[in-house]
């Protein structure tokens, strides 16, 4: 049997299994057999994967014992990470595709981290748009970006909108050679979906290809895209029992919660020293928000709420992120309403820092986005929630009410939701003493603070099959 090296690109003859793990394990890095063009036919042919490896790996155990370390090609790697290096001799790749919003994005980071706990040397890649919120978080976080341009289709009927749909249609078209050419340029052991368009021809096009596939439903009411990949995927996470079944492959779903990122649970702790920095003293602290794109109703009911807080000199500190389509509208709104920004109030188009806001915050005022919804019961904070109206399946507003029925949250629905509705729902429950940290303990008896470990564990498992 030949095996092929994807760092060397060479050939070598079968050898038998060595008593020395680490030296055959070099030998087997030289020779793995990877075929990049067709994984399903590496598997079929890579027997030596199979039962050979299982036999390295008993061997190893006993020969390895209690040490922490080896070493492979002169590098030194945990012993956690051994079963990689045994069956290949090679690093653990994983790539993750995840877009359009925070939502999607914040959770695919989230998993990186894990990811990078259970294996340091893992190498992680992201695949997204260049245009989207995800190449900056991405870059930022400092993980490699591999671009694919792939957008949604428009429902409602317009000239501009059938313009977009034909831009649609022609990326359609390219992503699935696109998402091949990432396969080929990455070599990925194991590729993750998070959640939007991109996720789709990434995840499909590795399903296809006989890589290891996981996906992440963040909703009680899944997505297209994940209900499409679910089928053909290796394994499916979901936040909630209720989306097990509307995934439609209920046999390999695993509900683990959503992931929250490890800094929003470090930064509670560091709550006082966030808010000495902030400068807000005694005052409450609000933190509202719409979404990274913004909404325009969300920013309109939250100025009449800040022209609130300024007139009757309320002691707030308010914490406004418009959103990327918000920025101006709200500048207009401060000259409408007079009020203006200051040592009360501080807007910025988009919160770089959340995990430390929502530390320091009192009370929160937002969508009601899975992810969230995650963080808010994470940290324990009060909250008013704002469905948005245009979700599939109306999903926003029955997360929202778990949260209300637990007594964390009040929840305003947009067809009734006005300034004055606003500004009577947080006068009421400033004027209760104790009321908004009743309702963060209610909030953080919601939290499940193990998803990521859970998350981690699984896909360390479905690796190393």
């Amino acid at each position: 049997m030949q095996y092929f090296d994807r760092t060397a690109g060479s050939f070598f003859e079968d050898r038998p299994l060595g008593r020395d793990p680490v030296a055959e394990g070099n030998r087997v890095g030289d020779g793995m057999a990877r075929n990049n063009d067709d994984r399903r036919q590496w598997r079929k042919q890579g027997v030596f994967v199979g039962a050979a490896a299982s036999k390295m790996q008993a061997v190893a155990k006993q020969m390895l014992g209690a040490a922490t370390r080896f070493r492979v090609r002169g590098e030194s790697y945990p012993m956690a990470c051994r079963y990689r290096y045994i069956k290949g001799g090679t690093i653990m790749r994983v790539l993750i595709a995840a877009g359009g919003t925070a939502g999607h994005i914040n959770p695919a980071l989230a998993i990186a981290g894990a990811i990078k706990k259970a294996d340091p040397s893992a190498e992680i890649h992201f695949a997204g748009r260049k245009e989207g919120m995800e190449y900056r978080l991405v870059t930022q976080a400092g993980y490699p970006f591999h671009h694919i341009e792939i957008t949604g289709f428009q429902r409602k009927l317009s000239l501009n909108n059938i313009k977009r749909n034909i831009v649609t249609l022609w990326n359609l078209a390219l992503s699935g050679p696109k998402a091949k050419a990432i396969m080929k340029e990455v070599k990925p052991d194991l590729v993750i979906g998070c959640g939007g368009y991109v996720s789709g021809p990434v995840v499909r096009c590795a399903a296809k290809m006989g890589i290891h596939t996981a996906i992440h439903e963040q909703n009680a009411f899944p997505g297209m895209t994940n209900k499409l990949l679910a089928p053909d995927v290796d394994i499916v996470f979901a936040a909630v029992p209720a989306a097990v079944e509307k995934l439609g492959a209920p046999e390999k779903t695993v509900v683990v919660g959503n992931p929250v990122r490890p800094e929003v649970f470090t930064k509670a702790k560091e709550r006082d020293a966030i808010r000495a920095e902030l400068g807000a003293g005694d005052r409450t602290v609000i933190l509202s928000f719409g979404g990274s794109l913004g909404a325009r109703r969300v920013n309109e009911v939250v100025a009449d709420l800040c022209a609130w807080e300024q007139h009757e000199h309320k002691p707030v500190l308010h914490l406004h992120a418009t959103g990327q389509y918000g920025v101006q509208l709200f500048k207009d709104l401060e000259t409408e309403k007079n009020f203006a920004e200051g040592d009360s109030l501080v807007v910025k188009e988009y919160i770089n820092n959340m995990p430390e806001l929502l530390a320091a915050a009192d009370l929160v005022i937002s969508r009601a986005g899975a992810l969230t919804l995650a963080e808010l019961e994470a940290v324990g904070r009060a909250a008013v929630l704002i469905p948005s109206p245009n979700v599939a399946e109306n999903h926003q507003y029955y997360n929202a009410m778990e949260l209300q029925k637990a007594g964390a949250a009040m929840v305003i629905e947009e067809k009734d939701l006005t300034g004055e509705k606003l500004v009577s729902t947080v006068s009421d429950m400033l004027a209760q003493p104790g009321k908004l940290a009743e309702m963060g303990k209610n909030a953080r008896s919601l939290s499940v603070d193990d998803s990521l470990d859970r998350i981690a564990d699984a896909l360390m498992k479905l690796v190393q099959k």
